[in-house]
């Protein structure tokens, strides 16, 4: 029960984190978007989102050591968590080299993607600095960050970071009011970095006592080249909406993509915390009692989807009276649309709707098999949204993702249920189809509503009152497929 409490602490303080992390971003693409335009925005988010899919190699690793360690911790065994640890840092150094080339090569080819004003030579460099940071994360970093996230001490990891992403925001928003070149906004990042570098390590040494660089076994990790191929369609996938959009529109257009996505990630973000929070507890459960996952397993599915459709609801909702807030007085292109916040809606709901059976299967060590489905996913994006964009462009992209989304959401469920969990599970499809005809209905209805907001002030009442209807609405849905069973056999007995 206490570490149940504690999760759920975890948890509700990792999202506030998150949410700091969200105002901040906001904060400095609309200082772009100021001083320099919205093309320079949309260059900015065609850098960053390429490198943050880029930096995914590392999960390919990262998945790996995350079952290894769960096994380990389940079992106390801190020499074998030793040997984890030393074997994900050599990886990780190994795996820096093809980041560096891809760093090279990016840089190289971004400034004829993303055609700016501000010139090649500028754009390469801007591009090589956001890779640099990566590099010194991949070498230095990741390894004891994901010893800190298998542990369960995502919330200090969560806490540096912030820090470091403050520090980031300081600096660049020192060196736009003082008008320093451009490419010192890219040199903030990296100061973060090694911010968050040097208080990692240093709490790392302090925490984990058992950490000993001269220990010689090295452990295989199970699977690391199937988890790779996973993470690196995750990436084509997720960075081909803002590399067609750029190609085939223009930066303008993915500068609009951009704010959209800020939103949306936030929401993403949240999702991905519930469930990181969650997985390291349901983890060690799957290697010491499979009968006992299984049941939390489908507890926790149910909260999830509940929560994330309220979340996602509430933002749709709100979306257009906070975009025409955060918009004000920017007249280079127009941010204002009908359509964009409800396809950002459905990508984030099919992903999220399959997020817990995709934890299930790199716990229970299904990777391999699956690397197929994660290739062809990749593949239904790319083609798609690149037929569609000629003809329908920003949605068009949207649409392509959401087509391959809604294939591997449905692969996802029914792989998971049916090969791992042996089962026949509907409830889930049930859930998930009366959750979207809800959302239709809200979303249909919304308009209604008439939200005004001079600020973002105003919108904190509406928000909260949205927000208390949407999570009592779903909470109902939940419980009626769930839990309507076990209380018809309750009944049934009394």
């Amino acid at each position: 029960m206490k570490k149940d409490i504690k999760v759920i602490i975890d948890t509700i303080v990792n999202i506030l984190l998150k949410s700091f992390s969200f105002v901040f971003a906001l904060i400095i693409s609309k200082a772009i978007i100021k001083n320099y335009g919205s093309d320079v925005n949309g260059l900015f988010s065609l850098i960053t989102q390429i490198f943050t899919y880029v930096a995914l190699l590392e999960a390919g690793i990262g998945n790996a050591t995350q079952q290894l360690y769960f096994e380990a911790f389940a079992k106390e065994d801190y020499n074998k968590a030793n040997s984890i640890f030393l074997s994900s840092k050599k990886s990780y150094i190994t795996t820096s080299y093809l980041y560096l080339i891809f760093t090279v090569l990016i840089s190289f080819v971004i400034p004829l993607i993303g055609k700016s004003n501000l010139g090649y030579i500028i754009v390469l460099c801007l591009s090589m600095l956001q890779g640099i940071s990566g590099v010194l994360t991949f070498i230095l970093l990741s390894s004891y960050k994901n010893l800190m996230i298998s542990s369960g001490k995502y919330k200090v990891s969560n806490m540096i970071n912030l820090c470091a992403y403050i520090l980031i925001v300081v600096l660049k928003i020192l060196s736009i009011n003082l008008n320093l070149n451009i490419i010192f906004m890219q040199i903030a990042q990296i100061i973060g970095t090694f911010f968050e570098i040097v208080i990692t390590i240093n709490y790392c040494k302090k925490e984990y006592k058992w950490l000993d660089s001269s220990a010689a076994e090295i452990i295989k990790l199970k699977q690391r080249k199937a988890f790779l191929v996973h993470e690196i369609s995750g990436a084509v996938f997720s960075s081909t909406d803002i590399i067609v959009l750029s190609l085939m529109c223009s930066l303008e257009i993915a500068s609009v993509y951009s704010v959209y996505n800020i939103l949306y990630s936030a929401i993403s973000s949240i999702a991905g915390i519930i469930s990181t929070s969650f997985v390291c507890h349901i983890g060690y459960e799957f290697n010491k009692n499979p009968e006992k996952y299984y049941v939390l397993h489908d507890k926790f599915e149910c909260l999830y989807i509940s929560t994330i459709f309220a979340l996602v609801t509430t933002a749709t909702i709100l979306c257009p009276t906070f975009i025409k807030v955060y918009t004000k007085g920017i007249q280079d292109i127009n941010y204002l649309d009908s359509y964009l916040p409800i396809m950002f809606a459905l990508i984030i709901i099919l992903t999220c709707g399959r997020s817990i059976s995709n934890r299930l299967i790199g716990i229970a060590g299904y990777a391999k098999q699956t690397q197929n489905r994660s290739i062809i996913e990749m593949t239904i994006n790319i083609v798609s949204s690149v037929i569609l964009a000629y003809k329908f462009g920003i949605y068009g992209v949207l649409a392509g993702t959401i087509i391959a989304t809604i294939y591997r959401t449905i692969d996802v469920i029914l792989y998971a249920n049916h090969k791992i969990i042996k089962r026949k599970n509907f409830k889930i499809f049930i859930m998930l189809l009366l959750d979207f005809i809800l959302f239709a209905i809200l979303m249909t209805l919304s308009p209604l509503l008439k939200i005004r907001a001079i600020s973002y002030i105003d919108l904190i009442v509406p928000g909260i009152l949205i927000g208390m209807i949407t999570i009592t609405l779903f909470g109902i849905i939940s419980v009626l497929v769930y839990a309507f069973p076990y209380l018809k056999k309750i009944n049934e007995k009394i």
